[in-house]
């Protein structure tokens, strides 16, 4: 059986190295905090794809004009009720 030696946590020994992680940490909180933005904005954008699909707007047109498939739009997005008059799709 192999014996083995836990090391010892690394730490940065140079201001470079002390910068470079700094550096690091700051694009890491940038980018989490643009994922967020995105994740909210992408919530408005489902929300307003389902009050255009409430008033009969082609489930074709809305995934032309945000991006996905229809596939995609169909999970997120339900169809308008059968009741109401208009063109759905």
């Amino acid at each position: 059986m192999i014996t083995r030696v836990a090391r010892p946590p690394w730490t940065p020994r140079t201001d470079e190295q002390h910068e470079a992680i700094a550096a690091l940490r700051k694009a890491v909180a940038a980018a989490n905090r643009a994922r967020k933005k995105a994740e909210e904005l992408d919530e408005v954008v489902w929300t307003r794809a389902q009050e255009a699909r409430a008033v009969k707007v082609s489930a074709t047109f809305i995934a032309n004009e945000i991006g996905p498939n229809r596939a995609t739009l169909y999970r997120h997005v339900p169809a308008p009720s059968k009741d109401a008059e208009g063109e759905g799709e």
